[in-house]
């Protein structure tokens, strides 16, 4: 009983310790934002919330929080977070000013901004440490984002979204996208414009893309579906898998299996240490690979295959004109 005493008061006053103090306030703004001019957010550490709506004005909330060993530590610290919001003749700027803490570790602090805007307004936003969410913006959009996701949906315009360290999904978007990611899996679906991604040490899902699509990708699997254009692919060490592509497909893969299926127009696949496998081709089919196996069917031109230590099983294919040593002729 005496040992389970001592226990209790060491875990008690480790609780003592550790014990935090916090407070926050709220800051609320509303101004006016017409005439086509745009909204610039500069903000870390919080995330982000946009809402769009038809009024020509743009309401900020934001929540300022801080945690420190004592209640006056956290007020001072809440008290010296400022929030400007400047208005000038291309917009309205909003951005986040921390104090400096340099010398006191034991603070911590940040801002959640939850912010509605005009549905028709261009946004540029640069968030460091939080997430962001933006929601029917029919207006062109630039996000630059860190160490958070980024998650847009019902969009409209050309988008660009930079980020790294957190997932980015796009739903929606009535426009062309651009998206750069690292560390972070990329979802995109239902974009009537061009898209092009580029990701790195993450998967990339791509579906109902009216238009082209370009996947430029390493150290991640592929996915795509639903292509209205041409598709270009390429990653190394993970599986590429295609499937309805309305024009011709290109896909260059290293230490990746390779699945094609429902290509329109030709396709032209490499890759290496991957088998390789397609089904219902529009047009001619080329491939190109090192210790892989390949097997296909269903063809309507002809076939050219390269591999080394694999095997190859082709059904259903033209042979290829003037056939080489490079060339696989099934009948």
């Amino acid at each position: 009983m005496r040992n389970a005493t001592r226990v209790a008061l060491i875990v008690c006053c480790a609780v003592c310790a550790f014990a935090r103090e916090e407070s926050s306030r709220d800051f609320r703004k509303t101004v006016a934002l017409t005439g086509g001019r745009g909204l610039r957010i500069e903000h870390s550490l919080g995330n982000i919330v946009i809402h769009t709506q038809p009024k020509g004005e743009v309401e900020i909330l934001a929540n300022i929080r801080c945690s420190a060993e004592s209640a006056d530590a956290a007020r001072a610290c809440v008290a010296g977070i400022n929030i400007t919001v400047q208005e000038t003749a291309s917009g309205v700027l909003v951005r986040t000013d921390y104090p400096e803490h340099r010398h006191e570790s034991n603070i911590s602090y940040g801002v959640r901004y939850d912010i509605t805007m005009p549905e028709t307004a261009p946004l540029e936003l640069r968030n460091r440490f939080g997430g962001v969410e933006v929601t029917n913006l029919h207006a062109p959009a630039v996000v630059n984002n860190s160490n958070g996701s980024v998650r847009l949906s019902g969009g409209r315009g050309r988008q660009r979204i930079d980020n790294s360290f957190g997932a980015v999904d796009v739903l929606g978007n009535d426009g062309d996208l651009s998206l750069a990611n690292q560390n972070g899996n990329v979802t995109v679906s239902d974009i009537t414009g061009t898209v092009e991604i580029t990701n790195r040490f993450g998967s990339t899902r791509a579906t109902n893309t009216g238009r082209g699509l370009t996947i430029r990708s390493n150290n991640g699997g592929i996915e795509a579906a639903h292509v209205g254009g041409a598709a270009v692919l390429s990653t190394s060490f993970g599986r590429i898998a295609v499937s309805d592509v309305k024009a011709d497909l290109r896909v260059d893969n290293q230490n990746g299996e390779i699945s094609v299926i429902d290509i329109n127009g030709a396709a032209d696949l490499h890759t290496s240490f991957g088998s390789v496998k397609f089904s219902r081709v529009g047009k001619n089919i080329t491939v190109r690979a090192a210790n892989s196996s390949v097997s296909g069917d269903t063809v309507a031109g002809s076939a050219t295959v390269e591999t080394s230590f694999g095997t190859i099983d082709l059904r259903g294919i033209r042979v290829a004109p003037e056939p080489s040593a490079a060339t696989v002729p099934f009948g």
